[in-house]
């Protein structure tokens, strides 16, 4: 026996656990994680993404930025925005750095530097 209501409960059991997840997503990528995310530039999102928030990589194989020379972090995205720089990984960062304009890039350069 079927009763009226057991077909819809069936159909929106992925609702729940799909608000669920969507919000621990969210608070995640909103909620700073300690007082290094909370100065991140908005900039540096997606670079965080592979080289951490705290500018050690979360990938292997890719670069820490944390400490690194600014006039060298600076240069580098610059290279990669233009596409002037090639080999490693240059071809996952060209559109990483495509958008960056000058400022975003003197700010991450500030922010991973200084860590």
């Amino acid at each position: 026996m079927t009763y009226k209501y057991e077909r819809e409960l069936i159909d929106t059991n992925w609702f729940i656990p799909l608000m669920l997840v969507m919000s621990i997503l969210i608070s995640w990528l909103v909620v700073p994680k300690d007082t290094v995310a909370a100065t991140m530039p908005p900039s540096a999102g997606v670079c965080a993404a592979c080289h951490g928030i705290d500018g050690k990589a979360t990938v292997p194989n890719y670069p820490n930025l944390a400490g690194q020379n600014k006039q060298y972090i600076i240069a580098q995205l610059e290279h990669f925005r233009d596409r002037t720089r090639t080999g490693g990984n240059s071809e996952i960062m060209y559109p990483m750095a495509m958008g960056l304009t000058d400022e975003q890039i003197e700010e991450i350069a500030e922010y991973f530097s200084q860590l």
